[in-house]
């Protein structure tokens, strides 16, 4: 048998979304711990769980703790895993199930047509979360 699963249906793709406009409760743990928990996560293959850990890593990064370049590369290889399912999942291109996804996570505001795509803006407007990360980001110049 081999290891390979069947692509996520429209329900799992409605879930996820859900996950990812959900915000955190952050839970105090050590960088080690929060990390082999997030890689535990990944190494299920689990939709869901990938989903939580780019919640998680996504909201931490445009809060003040920011991320480690280790989490940084998980966020990257977590962000890659669910918009290839996105896009197979709903027949479109990966480029657009990252819009989709970035939708969901409040980076980016929706468009005409995303509630068909099980998108809707999460209760924070993105624009909101940009201009964290543009604060931020004036920031860490300054230093």
């Amino acid at each position: 048998k081999v290891g390979v699963r069947d692509i996520v249906g429209a329900q799992e793709v409605a879930k996820v979304f859900e996950i990812l406009r959900t915000p955190i409760v952050e839970k105090e743990m050590n960088w080690s711990r929060r990390y082999k928990l997030n890689v535990e996560k990944i190494a299920t293959g689990d939709v869901n769980n990938i989903a939580e850990v780019v919640r998680d890593l996504s909201q931490r990064d445009v809060d003040e703790h920011g991320l480690s370049a280790g989490e940084k590369r998980m966020l990257a290889r977590a962000r890659s895993i669910l918009i290839s399912e996105i896009a197979l999942s709903e027949k479109i291109d990966e480029i657009e199930a990252e819009r989709l996804l970035d939708v969901n996570l409040g980076y980016k505001e929706p468009q005409e047509g995303d509630e068909n795509h099980h998108t809707v803006a999460p209760e924070e407007p993105a624009s909101r979360t940009l201009a964290l990360l543009e604060e931020r980001s004036k920031k860490s110049k300054k230093k």
